[in-house]
């Protein structure tokens, strides 16, 4: 009888991870980042930091929420998921209000 071997496929990152990844973590950073001021602020740049704060907070927001229905859809209701998207969600619009304060408190 011949020796069978078995061929093990190398490990992927799941599609789900890299989405979560790039759409919670590096892509918000990047329009954090490119948005930012490096120069002594001046009242446009102020609006321009809030906007690219609330866009980055939004996206991930938003990236955390379509894994969340990716994952229900799949039929998979992942615990982590959930927890991860709460924490997320909850820390976009703590974010979003506190730009929005700091705009407020800077245009006075």
């Amino acid at each position: 009888m011949p020796e069978t071997r078995s061929i093990e496929e190398p490990r992927r990152i799941a599609p789900v991870s890299l989405v979560g990844l790039f759409g919670i973590l590096i892509v918000p950073m990047a329009i954090v980042l490119l948005t930012n001021s490096w120069d002594p602020p001046t009242p446009p740049d102020y609006v321009r930091m809030a906007f690219g704060t609330v866009a980055a907070s939004t996206l991930a927001m938003a990236t955390a929420f379509s894994i969340v229905i990716a994952n229900n859809l799949r039929g998979s209701s992942n615990l982590i998921a959930g927890g991860v998207a709460y924490l997320v969600i909850g820390s976009g619009i703590t974010s979003i209000v506190a730009a929005a304060d700091r705009l407020v408190g800077l245009i006075d």
